[in-house]
């Protein structure tokens, strides 16, 4: 009975894998520039009038840091988790009062800097209802102090700071500082951003670097060996280029090969090079299982920052699936005309993806701009997804990302996208849903969510965004 039952349910999972959608064949942007080009084709050829600008001058975004080692250590895990849930939420308006903050890492008779955000939002009909409500309201409470009072009081002052020079500031210390304590040893601490950047989690550094080197070599190989393993109808596993649906569709200026990578046995092996690159598929697996464990670490604290179970969450990202994507963007003569992807939202619950190289290419957007990140050496970017914007109802939000090209030489990347097991409900948390917050989202079983999400491919053309069919 339990072989049976295992067995239909493995059949369930292969026609979801297979029912992921579809791409029509398109000739590969690799080899279109293996000839000199002077102009882009017209199909690749992007229409950026409505677009949200690129931030100029264009320097590459730093994000804030969390650090890992301090996540797991009792003594700073609460107000390392507050910083996680300012990263995932985004940041504002920020001012600090120095030597008024917690006692720095390792440093206990030192007292860092106090950050304070200040989120202020008026709706748009506040003037005219202001004395109306004044009307209403009970007078307002004196703030005259007792003489006892004032001398418990402190005066200080909040200075105005840069929080992304600030935080760029904390990375480089912060990295050093990992640096010097691991001197000598075989790992290395991975830096991780969405929202925030990581420092403290252990990844095995000839991992990440194997997986770059594996993803570099396999769009190096000629047009006939890629094409052993392109995309066969129904399906995007393969070598090809996502979601084309149309033959009058703009083209990205990207080659990939996407792969599911675990649970091991939804895994179409036709699809994953063997004999070249040599032990891509060893690579793969190697890779594919560490970043998985990484995954199931950040999903469980990004779950505690929101004041639920995380250990009901890590559990679900336990027994979740983890499909691989790795791309090649080749230059491209035009690279202002062209886009690397085309911005959207992830629709996974966290996405992890590794710069293979020091070349910004990752776009995210901020303040109504498209800015760069910054690439990280071995380090690893991560994105809050859908399925977490809808759990914490709207506090986290999944940010909209894109990839821009260069004239100058190749960038890839490798990309892991994080789900739930079969049994996750996607639908806001019930912890964080009571009399004074609704439900902003709309309850989906598993599979229900990815049916809904592969019928919008179908109607991507009405400007409709996924995460806006959700809503109620």
């Amino acid at each position: 009975m339990t072989t049976s039952t295992t067995r239909r349910e493995r059949e369930r999972e292969s026609r979801a894998c297979q029912n992921l959608g579809s791409s029509i064949p398109v000739p590969s942007v690799k080899q279109l520039t293996s000839q000199p080009l002077e102009t882009v084709p017209h199909r690749y050829i992007q229409d950026t009038s409505n677009d949200y600008p690129t931030a100029t001058p264009t320097p590459c975004h730093s994000l804030p840091i969390i650090d890992f080692s301090k996540l797991i250590h009792p003594q700073y895990q609460s107000s390392e988790l507050l910083n996680l849930h300012l990263a995932c939420k985004h940041w504002d308006q920020f001012k600090v009062v120095n030597y008024e903050g917690i006692t720095m890492y390792q440093r206990p008779f030192v007292r860092g800097k106090l950050y304070i955000r200040f989120t202020v939002e008026f709706p748009e009909s506040f003037p005219k209802q202001c004395k109306a409500q004044q009307g209403v309201l009970p007078p307002r409470p004196s703030m005259q102090m007792t003489d006892m009072e004032l001398d418990e009081c402190e005066e200080t002052t909040l200075h105005d700071v840069n929080i992304e020079e600030e935080m760029r500031r904390k990375q480089q210390e912060a990295l050093k500082m990992k640096n010097d304590d691991m001197h000598g040893e075989d790992t290395m601490w991975t830096a991780i951003s969405v929202g925030y950047e990581l420092i403290g989690h252990r990844v095995s550094e000839e991992s990440i670097k194997c997986m770059d080197r594996k993803t570099q070599e396999f769009f190096d190989l000629s047009s006939e060996e890629k094409k052993r393993y392109a995309q066969k109808p129904g399906s995007l596993e393969g070598y090809g280029q996502a979601f084309v649906i149309s033959e009058d569709q703009k083209l990205e200026w990207c080659d990939m090969i996407f792969l599911k990578a675990i649970p091991t046995h939804t895994r179409k092996l036709e699809f994953w090079p063997e004999e070249q690159p040599h032990n891509f598929r060893e690579a793969l697996d190697t890779y594919s299982h560490d970043i998985k464990k990484t995954a199931v670490s950040i999903i469980e604290f990004i779950a505690m920052a929101l004041g639920l179970d995380g250990k009901r969450f890590s559990e679900a990202f336990e027994g979740g699936n983890y499909d691989v994507r790795m791309n090649c963007y080749p230059p491209c003569p035009e690279p202002e005309r062209v886009i690397g992807i085309s911005s959207h939202a992830d629709i996974s619950g966290i996405t992890l993806l590794t710069d293979c190289g020091d070349i910004p290419g990752l776009q995210v957007l901020k303040d109504e701009k498209w800015v760069f990140v910054e690439p990280i050496t071995n380090g690893i970017v991560v994105n809050i997804g859908i399925i977490m914007e809808v759990v914490s109802n709207g506090v986290y939000k999944a940010p909209y990302h894109r990839a821009a090209v260069n004239k100058q030489k190749d960038r890839f990347s490798t990309v892991t996208f994080c789900y739930p097991g079969k049994k996750f409900d996607i639908k806001p948390a019930e912890e964080l849903i009571n009399s004074g917050s609704l439900a902003l989202y709309k309850s989906f079983s598993y599979d229900g969510y990815f049916e809904s999400f592969y019928e919008r491919t179908k109607l991507s053309g009405d400007g409709v965004p996924f995460i806006d069919t959700l809503k109620i």
